[in-house]
């Protein structure tokens, strides 16, 4: 019943690696302050933590302030091209592009409507070929067919009916006469036109006025709210290209007659 046993007290203290090795005081001093960490090297292991938690915090509010920045701008124009151009034109208020657009407008139908008279009178005038008047009669009746059979067939509404604050402003439409864009029926007849005299008559003061009277009347339609640029488009392709073709497969019918003087035909009847 002595003093208590100074190694079962050192077993209490002592980290458990310990007990297996030869036990020297100033080695369990030594394993003692390894096991607990100075102030020093708790504070650099906080600042540590803090440095790599603020890593990841800071990116992650810069994209968030980066996503709110999207968010609170305008949305991206997702309007189509051809509705874009369409307004571009429509909303032109120059005079001179209002007065060139609105005469051209005017003057396209009588010039349709009188193309194939004028040119049966001036070869009666001057007693010259009527293959021109021929193949542009022809042209006039082949492009308005194609263009009214797709106009059918597309059923494209005009852009008074499917755009919001447009208006037609060509007085002499009927909308409920001719309801469908798609393709326009004054481009394809004024390109047939100028494409067919162009090619009957290939001369530059020819050419000239008559594609620019074309490309005038095919504008009017876009400003007047009418129809849209690939309207427009389309229908000049069709009409230069039906005169083309009208050019290339009709025959000459006063082929072998150089002067140009009418052609005649000998008539015999038996009885």
């Amino acid at each position: 019943m002595g003093e208590p046993c100074k190694p079962f007290c050192l077993h209490a203290y002592v980290p458990t690696r310990l007990r297996a090795s030869r036990w020297s005081p100033r080695r369990a001093h030594a394993l003692q302050g390894a096991a607990s960490p100075s102030p020093v090297s708790r504070r650099s292991s906080l600042a540590l933590r803090l440095t790599l938690l603020l890593g990841v915090l800071l990116p992650s509010a810069a994209s968030a302030q980066l996503v709110a920045a999207d968010t609170l701008a305008p949305p991206p124009n997702t309007e189509h091209i051809d509705i874009r151009a369409f307004r571009a034109i429509y909303e032109i208020e120059d005079p001179v592009f209002v007065t060139t657009v609105q005469q051209a407008n005017v003057i396209s139908k009588p010039v349709f409507v009188m193309a194939v008279p004028i040119s049966a009178a001036m070869a009666a005038a001057t007693r010259s070929s009527y293959d021109p008047t021929i193949r542009l009669a022809a042209t006039q009746a082949g492009a308005t067919a194609v263009i009214y059979a797709l106009k059918g067939t597309v059923r494209r509404p005009r852009p008074y009916r499917g755009l919001e604050g447009i208006e037609y402003r060509a007085r002499e439409h009927n909308p409920d006469r001719d309801p469908y864009s798609f393709p326009s029926g004054h481009a394809g007849m004024a390109f047939a036109i100028a494409t067919s005299t162009s090619l009957s008559y290939p001369e530059w003061y020819v050419i000239v006025p008559a594609y620019l009277w074309a490309s005038a009347t095919s504008v009017a339609r876009v400003w007047h709210g009418v129809h849209y640029p690939s309207d427009i488009l389309a229908g000049a392709v069709l009409g230069a290209g039906t005169a083309t073709l009208v050019y290339l497969l009709l025959p000459r019918f006063d082929e072998d007659d150089e002067e140009g003087a009418p052609m005649v035909i000998n008539l015999r009847f038996g009885l």
